[in-house]
């Protein structure tokens, strides 16, 4: 593993996706729960899907195999699996880091953009009814939720949140005038 690591951060790709590989086969099937090879299939995934290898969301599922406890493994196997669009998959990684309460800040943001990427408004709607929830997500994300589902579906409490964060301030140029809005 830490060769593949080395070999990853010398920018040797290729050697490193090659002794991932090595270190799978070597190890599949001695331990129940693997963090190590959880985490270098997220590796591998990750080589394989800058490499626009078609393979990669399958690598990525293998990690699953290993270990659903390493939280790291799970959110860059679920990014992978979100950007070939197989959501489920991807949610089902996400949750398990949810579930058993591992890094739950970043794991709600995750599937927070999980559902805003794959559209899915009604999951988005339920998520963002929990104003703990709300407080996490960075206000740019949650104004693109907020366009996602519109004034009607957006809930009240993360409405009334996100109108706190943002200021409006009048300008005045000559004969026009506007209002400058930011949010924090």
């Amino acid at each position: 593993y830490y060769v593949a690591r080395t070999q990853q951060q010398l920018g040797r790709t290729q050697d490193a996706a090659e002794t991932f590989r090595k270190l799978a086969e070597m190890g599949q099937g001695h331990f129940r729960q693997d963090d190590m090879l959880a985490s270098s299939m997220a590796n591998l995934s990750l080589i394989e899907e800058s490499e626009k290898d078609p393979n990669a969301p399958n690598t990525a599922m293998r990690a699953f195999e290993f270990s659903t406890r390493n939280w790291e493994a799970n959110l860059v196997c679920a990014w992978v699996l979100g950007r070939h669009e197989r959501y489920r998959d991807a949610e089902d990684l996400i949750l398990c880091n949810v579930d058993d309460d591992l890094e739950t800040d970043q794991s709600t943001v995750a599937l927070v953009s999980l559902y805003f990427h794959s559209a899915d408004r009604p999951k988005l709607k339920r998520l963002l009814n929990d104003e703990t929830i709300v407080r996490r997500i960075p206000v740019p994300g949650l104004l693109l939720c907020a366009k996602l589902l519109g004034p009607d579906d957006l809930p009240r409490g993360a409405a009334t949140y996100l109108a706190s964060t943002l200021t409006a301030i009048p300008r005045t140029s000559g004969r026009t005038s506007a209002i400058s809005v930011a949010a924090a």
